[in-house]
């Protein structure tokens, strides 16, 4: 029952860190205020959590496990390499637009840098390794499938898909008129990328026009 307990408030305490890292960023996030907001003691917060700097590895580890398991479902119930490939680049996008915590990170945001330096490591490597491997995959079992063309670069060509997710940070110089929705150029986006890796016979008649 304290495991439990305890387990409980350390997810309140996570949920309500990670509201206000959001909205306030890093350094104005104030601990007074969680422990207050959480209806806890400043002492008790610190049986949980060592610092403001080991608060903040607990919300990122928590949004890393919450993208991951949304990667994961997304792969699971993706039938073809084609609806895995759009599934991935709209994940991404939706990520960066939903979690400001990350879109800061990925936009090396001087505040956060010490965390991303800090994930610059061996294990930083390998995850990025394995990331790259997995589209690369994907993209070969594509070919195998008879779904994309034969002559894609499978070295070059996951960094270069992976690099689409950045054009989020530019998106409002698009839909800031007010000419094009925001679904509609991450769509239009994942299906120019779509239509560049298909063989042009896996096409339907209405994706080909």
């Amino acid at each position: 029952m304290a495991a439990r307990k305890k387990a409980i408030t350390r997810e309140k305490l996570l949920d309500i860190a990670r509201a206000h890292f959001a909205r306030f960023g890093y350094k104005k996030t104030v601990i007074d205020e969680i422990v207050k907001e959480a209806g806890i003691a400043k002492g008790t917060f610190y049986s949980y959590f060592k610092s403001k700097d080991a608060l903040f590895l607990g919300v990122l580890d928590l949004l890393q496990e919450e993208a991951g398991q949304a990667f994961a479902e997304g792969m699971a119930s993706s039938e073809t390499a084609t609806e895995q490939v759009r599934w991935l680049l709209q994940m991404s996008f939706q990520l960066l637009a939903e979690e400001p915590i990350m879109a800061s990170l990925a936009m090396d945001d001087p505040e956060l840098r010490f965390f991303r330096e800090m994930a610059e490591g061996p294990d930083k490597e390998e995850e990025v390794q394995a990331a790259v491997g997995a589209l690369r995959a994907i993209l070969q079992s594509g070919i195998e499938r008879g779904e994309f063309r034969e002559d894609l670069d499978l070295e070059r060509l996951p960094f270069v898909i992976g690099s689409f997710k950045f054009l989020h940070f530019h998106m409002d110089l698009v839909t800031g008129y007010g000419l094009i929705s925001r679904d509609g150029w991450v769509e239009t986006l994942t299906e120019l990328v779509i239509k560049g890796l298909v063989k042009p016979a896996s096409l339907s008649p209405q994706e080909k026009e």
